[in-house]
């Protein structure tokens, strides 16, 4: 699947399998819950098939943004409290070439919370540090809805200095909620180059049967 945005229409061609090949638009904020569970298929490759597909539409851009441009910290915010603590958990070590095993792993994590009009806080995003490297890189972010349920959680790996600056080469996106995993895989990195308008446009040159889910 492809897909672009231009900030507030996203577009996204599907073009596997081919009984699901679709040419969708729609909007950043929209859900179309109806519109996905449309989607023909009753035996269980089908319903297979269709969740995939489902998965696909439930995509959004500001998910894959959220995650690979994180927004600084407004310190001057009043209505914005953060601090900090150390934590250490047991994790899955993953070597290629070698068995998986279980490590100690130390993390300083940086809470974000909002306060509320009732003067309450709310957890909004924990940041976490991986303090068995020198500098400290992010190693996971969590993103909360109102209700304190994580709708996001990010994992960064294989950092790489591009310019000045070290940049993870593989970012996951878990949306446990959307029903999707989400792996971008850099290959090649530059920093402040120039764009061109177009490609934030997907063209539908292959003709795809074309679905307006705002028009649904």
């Amino acid at each position: 699947a492809d897909m672009t945005c231009d900030g507030d229409k996203f577009r996204i061609a599907v073009y596997y399998p081919d009984e699901y090949r679709r040419f969708l638009i729609g909007s950043n904020s929209g859900r179309y819950v109806e519109q996905l569970e449309k989607m023909s298929g009753q035996d269980e490759k089908k319903l297979q098939q269709k969740q995939q597909i489902s998965s696909i539409a439930r995509i959004r851009p500001q998910h894959i943004t959220e995650a690979v441009l994180i927004k600084p910290i407004e310190t001057k915010n009043s209505k914005l409290e953060y601090f900090v603590s150390d934590l250490t958990r047991e994790e899955t070590d993953i070597v290629p070439g070698q068995s998986p095993k279980r490590v100690l792993r130390s993390y300083e994590v940086l809470y974000l919370l909002e306060k509320l009009n009732t003067g309450q806080l709310r957890l909004l995003k924990q940041f976490w540090f991986d303090r068995t490297q020198a500098n400290l890189p992010l190693a996971h972010m969590q993103i909360f809805n109102q209700d304190g349920a994580v709708v996001s959680e990010v994992s960064y790996k294989k950092y790489k200095t591009i310019g000045k600056t070290a940049f993870p080469q593989t970012i996951e996106v878990i949306r446990s909620m959307d029903n999707y995993v989400l792996e971008l895989n850099f290959e090649n990195t530059q920093e402040n180059t120039d764009v061109e308008k177009s490609v934030f446009f997907l063209e539908n040159k292959e003709n795809l049967p074309e679905k307006d889910l705002d028009a649904s």
